[in-house]
């Protein structure tokens, strides 16, 4: 199977496990650490989001983010928040979410670090997920 192949399924896998109902989605994703990989990982749900429906992606480290709505009541938002701490708009970002999604780096970021996100998304009435990135080849270019 070619990587471009690889990567359409583990986008649709990735959002086809996200539980949130109702066709409008604002999917958080936050980095255990600022290495944890959320552009990619956003990269991809963004491929599997794209085939159901109109998504839109925000970068919270951007600082042009004006809002957190979806590209229309069907639509599907993707929000990559980047590591606790990288944007002030994190706090917004997590109550707005329908899924949160933490993103970890196996042999990189610590349990330490996933807790720290855990207890920053206690406010939150969205169920917390985990995506684990492994591997030294794991960068936006092996993905495309």
């Amino acid at each position: 199977m070619s990587r471009s192949k690889k990567a359409v399924t583990v986008a649709r896998t990735l959002y086809g496990q996200c539980p949130s109902p109702g066709p409008a989605r604002t999917i958080v994703l936050i980095g255990a650490s600022p290495s944890s990989g959320t552009s990619i990982v956003s990269s991809l749900l963004e491929r599997g989001a794209g085939e159901v429906g109109p998504v839109k992606v925000i970068r919270l480290a951007d600082d042009s983010t004006t809002g957190f709505h979806p590209v229309d009541e069907t639509g599907t938002l993707i929000v990559d928040a980047g590591a606790i701490g990288d944007s002030w708009l994190i706090g917004e970002a997590v109550q707005q979410a329908t899924d949160l999604i933490v993103v970890a780096r196996l042999g990189t970021d610590t349990v330490e670090q996933v807790f720290a996100v855990r207890s920053a998304t206690t406010a939150s009435a969205a169920p917390l997920f985990a995506v684990m990135a492994f591997g030294r080849g794991f960068s936006r270019s092996s993905h495309r």
